[in-house]
């Protein structure tokens, strides 16, 4: 089976399951009678002590893990980049970050307004531990949007960083020209469910989630922040879709950015703000 996070289809009845079997099957009948002590949507605790079996919480999620672990060999994750090539993914996979190929980027970005040496300070000034080597992905790409976007609005940290040393005198705000080239993009990729390294922080979520929902009778996934880093290529097999992004909350502006017609609205405030695809 195949987990899809944002999909709560696809993993509510596993979760339904280990808690009729650690608790009762009458669980979702006391969550809705105290649905008033369920105020969040990201704190198992609540929930759990509603059901009285909070001093039972780690054998809780300890199951949870379990049949996780037995009911899925398959996670869908997301990549969040800025391309102007998205079918090189179906063809190349995600490959990890080159930092050579970041600073061609940055030459070819930037060829008109700065010199050689302008690139080769830059390069200097950026320390590349932890950069080069890696693939990042996220299980629910509505976190990437709402808390992450310069990966999409920019590219890659690496890169915006380079820009940003590029001298001021060229252009006022050197790295905003990020934004004029290519499309921001989440490519859609299926990996091992063994690479996800802490299955008690995602059971921990799903059981908040699932019985958040289950109280105040709601349908919406709730976002999670679990990101994975990787050493390894994710091979062109396992890149089964793509989704652009048409709203992308911009942290170092803090607007919203709207991708469709490059520029910001004005008109959505940070708690306004809601993930949207084009």
């Amino acid at each position: 089976m195949r987990l899809d996070y944002p999909n709560n289809l696809t993993w509510d009845s596993i979760v339904s399951s280990c808690l009729s079997a650690c608790i009762s099957n009458n669980y979702k009948i006391l969550l809705k009678r105290a649905k008033r002590k369920i105020v969040y949507r990201d704190c198992d605790l609540e929930s759990l002590k509603v059901l009285k079996c909070s001093n039972i919480r780690e054998l809780i999620i300890a199951e949870l893990v379990n049949d996780l672990e037995d009911c899925f060999n398959e996670v869908v994750v997301y990549h969040a980049c800025r391309t102007d090539d998205v079918d090189s993914y179906y063809k190349k996979g995600v490959v990890p970050l080159s930092l050579v190929q970041a600073q061609d980027k940055l030459r070819a970005v930037f060829s008109d307004v700065a010199s050689e040496s302008d690139f080769i300070k830059a390069i200097e000034k950026i320390k590349t531990t932890y950069r080069e080597g890696y693939v990042y992905a996220s299980l629910d790409p509505r976190h990437i949007q709402a808390n992450c976007g310069h990966y999409l609005i920019y590219g890659s940290e690496y890169l915006g960083c380079l820009s940003t040393n590029l001298p001021r005198s060229i252009l006022k705000e050197p790295r905003d020209r990020l934004k004029e080239t290519g499309k921001a993009a989440f490519i859609k990729c299926i990996v091992s469910i063994h690479i996800l390294s802490d299955l008690e922080c995602l059971a921990s979520a799903m059981i908040a989630d699932h019985c958040y929902r289950i109280a105040h009778e709601r349908e919406d996934v709730h976002p999670i922040r679990y990101c994975i880093a990787t050493k390894s290529c994710i091979p062109s097999d396992c890149v089964i879709g793509h989704i652009f992004p048409a709203k992308i909350w911009d942290p170092y502006k803090q607007r919203c950015w709207d991708d469709v017609n490059l520029k910001y609205d004005y008109t959505i405030s940070r708690w306004d703000f809601k993930p949207e695809m084009a």
